[in-house]
């Protein structure tokens, strides 16, 4: 049975009249995108950002005033804008998007709104290609001026993977709308406002609505907007068969009262979207199992596993009918397409009849993000190691396909424990590309096997050469001592050649980070230095090759076991003694690796709170603490935290420590307790001066 609640749906133009408590956002993105080529609209998931574009100001807009294109990544961002501008031309012919675009204002008289929603997904998905061609058609578009708006809209916690496109779009962060959390204040409208339009009362107009924002919230002072559609849709099932003892039909809105028992009764939010989930897997699970006995007992879970990113956000599938079958690509999906057929569109039109899928005309994807955050949860540490082992080929491959750079060996070695799990997974192409990474590999440790015996056999040639030219020099001393001085400057300048050549040796081995290769080729040289200066500089150069094998293995010890904050630590002081290319790029690894796993932890530490799993969240944030102490929006996600679990101390210290660290915004308290709690603390009065303001009655 389906409500009239958008349950993970988003608000469509045709939901104007049940959108509520948005008025004053949607009059601010109005007014910006009137004035402004391009806007950038963020915020945490479950804000609404989507219902915000495509219902809140699409309702502003007369038909005749503008023209606009939804556009989401797919499989290729470039070529989903592409079939968009070609939908709207319908047979016209351009050669590029910025044709496009002109083409379509001087078709519709109308300016044209690209409207790019959950771009977080091809900063996720996409390669360094996809993203230098999207960027590209959209600085081209910029430049030329056209009666074209642009807008960007995307989760906050990737805002700041958009910086290395500001080059080429210099205006991407000048106008921009940071969508929040909406406040009690609004949700109550929300709440009041909906149920009235679906002929709904309460029994107590006063305390209901309280009542299902507190379930809702569980504390927090912002509201999932999601979340509160999910209890609302689920809520009005609930009542409508206590009420009617049979299902809705249709659209039909007949009267329903939710009660103050009823709706204490429910429960709160906490669990109800996992419910949902579980419950509808296991349903669908025995319905599958009753048409289809020979599948195995997770299969759903595994089909849903396969909607959701190495990263745990939505991955958006293609799919094509044939016939009364589902069919999708057997190179890019394996799995989905190793499945019987007729299993593959039962179980895939289940979930979509559920409301877990939804299509997209010709993508499957999850509903919500939430739905995602969830399964991902739910995968284990060796599903996670997996998926990040298919990551980062996926990532490398399309870094092969722009730059025509291979695998290296250490890349290679770190994705062996689980290769011979996953290559059958991958397409013919990425396949090939691991083996020839594996054959790359050996050509270049044995090229630079032979280059290392070249140089080694050339530099000894030359030591031994002039170490011959030494004793000659000395022998010829004794004999024509008339000469003693001329053969003492050449015995020096043959010394000194030699210890060139030993010394370049060694630095060229310091260079690649093969110390003690380095090392052993300083120590074997036995040739008689003459000036003191060059024995003070091999010393010295020994010195710094010791110092930089003892950083490095340091590193690379605390790289494996986890800790890469120290791990950079180590790799910037050995680059601070010698800044070389092996060590820079080693440096700029290791910090990827180091804000990746930050951002996945933080995320999900997110995740967490925001589902009420707030010792979790700790446990994940804890981690990104370890990795970035002095981050000042983490050290405010621990304070709202431990404030919703009543923790005032390390409430207070954490929000204190923010504040020290650079974090100027409003600070949000979640909680009325928890607020009284931080006014009784010793210096909180020094606290708000340093930048906290207390809420506003709406929470903010």
């Amino acid at each position: 049975m389906r409500s009239p609640f958008k349950f993970l749906d988003a608000y469509t133009r045709e939901d104007k009249d049940t959108f509520f408590g948005r008025d004053e956002e949607v009059a601010t993105l109005l007014e910006m995108v009137k004035k402004n080529r391009l806007a950038l609209i963020y915020g945490p998931s479950g804000a609404g950002k989507t219902s915000l574009v495509q219902c809140g100001l699409s309702s502003r807009f007369h038909a005749t005033d503008w023209y606009p294109l939804y556009i989401r990544r797919n499989e290729d961002i470039n070529r989903s804008l592409d079939e968009a501008l070609a939908e709207g031309l319908k047979e016209g012919q351009y050669e590029d998007a910025v044709q496009a675009v002109d083409e379509l204002y001087v078709e519709y008289l109308r300016p044209v709104y690209l409207i790019f929603d959950q771009l977080e997904e091809l900063l996720i998905l996409g390669g360094e290609e996809e993203q230098r061609r999207f960027v590209d058609s959209i600085a081209r578009i910029q430049e030329a001026q056209l009666p074209c708006r642009i807008l960007f809209l995307l989760r906050e916690e990737y805002l700041a993977h958009l910086y290395h496109f500001e080059k080429a779009i210099p205006r991407l962060f000048t106008r921009r709308l940071r969508v929040e959390p909406m406040g009690r204040a609004n949700v109550r409208e929300v709440v009041t406002r909906s149920c009235a339009a679906f002929n709904i009362s309460f029994e107590d107009e006063e305390h209901n609505p309280e009542q299902v924002i507190d379930n809702v919230s569980h504390g927090r002072a912002g509201v999932s907007l999601p979340y509160l559609q999910v209890y609302l849709d689920r809520l009005y099932q609930a009542d409508f068969q206590r009420t009617y003892q049979r299902d809705r039909q249709g659209g039909e809105l007949p009267p329903l009262t939710f009660t103050t028992a009823e709706i204490e009764a429910f429960g709160a939010i906490e669990n109800v979207l996992e419910q949902f989930l579980t419950e509808q897997e296991g349903l669908i699970q025995r319905e599958l199992k009753q048409r289809h006995p020979e599948i195995n007992d997770a299969l759903v879970r595994q089909v849903l596993d396969t909607f959701v990113s190495e990263r745990g956000t939505k991955r958006p599938i293609p799919f094509r009918i044939k016939g009364k079958l589902i069919e999708m690509d057997p190179e890019a999906y394996p799995f989905l397409a190793s499945l019987p057929a007729e299993v593959r569109t039962d179980c895939l039109k289940a979930l979509q009849r559920s409301r877990i899928l939804n299509d997209e005309g010709n993508v499957y994807e999850l509903a919500h993000d939430s739905l995602a955050a969830l399964i991902d949860e739910a995968r284990t540490d060796e599903e996670r190691q997996r998926n990040e082992v298919k990551r980062r080929i996926g990532n490398a491959y399309a870094e092969y396909q722009a730059t025509g750079v291979f695998l290296n060996r250490k890349q290679l070695a770190s994705i062996e424990d689980f290769l011979e799990e996953l290559e059958p997974a991958f397409r013919p192409e990425v396949q090939a590309f691991i083996r020839e990474s594996y054959e790359q590999a050996e050509r270049k440790e044995q090229a630079e096997l032979q280059e290392e015996r070249r140089k080694r056999r050339r530099a000894w040639r030359i030591a031994a050469g002039f170490g011959v030219l030494t004793v000659l020099a000395v022998i010829a001393s004794i004999v024509a001592f008339l000469f003693s001085k001329e053969a003492q400057r050449e015995s020096r300048r043959a010394a000194d050649k030699a210890f060139e050549a030993a010394y370049l040796n060694a630095s060229l081995f310091k260079k690649e980070g093969a110390y003690a290769r380095a090392l052993e080729s300083i120590n074997d040289f036995d040739i008689p230095i003459t000036r003191e200066s060059a024995n003070d500089s091999l010393a010295e150069l020994k010195q710094t090759i010791e110092r930089l094998q003892f950083h490095f293995n340091t590193s690379d010890s605390l790289r494996q076991e986890g800790k890469l904050r120290e791990a950079l630590a180590e790799l910037r002081k050995a680059a601070a003694l010698s800044p070389d290319t092996f060590l820079l790029q080693l440096a700029r690894e290791t910090e990827t690796e180091l804000e990746t796993a930050f951002e996945e932890n933080r995320r999900l530490g997110n995740s967490l709170s925001n589902n009420s799993m707030h010792r979790q969240a700790l446990q994940a944030y804890s981690k990104a603490l370890e990795l970035k102490p002095n981050d000042p929006y983490l050290h405010y996600d621990l304070a709202c935290t431990y404030s919703l679990l009543r923790d005032a101390e390390l409430s207070f210290r954490h929000l204190e420590r923010a504040v020290e660290l650079g974090y100027r915004e409003t600070a949000r308290i979640r909680t009325d307790a928890a607020l009284a709690f931080l006014r009784a603390q010793p210096g909180f009065g020094v606290f708000a001066q340093n930048g906290y303001r207390q809420p506003t009655e709406d929470g903010r």
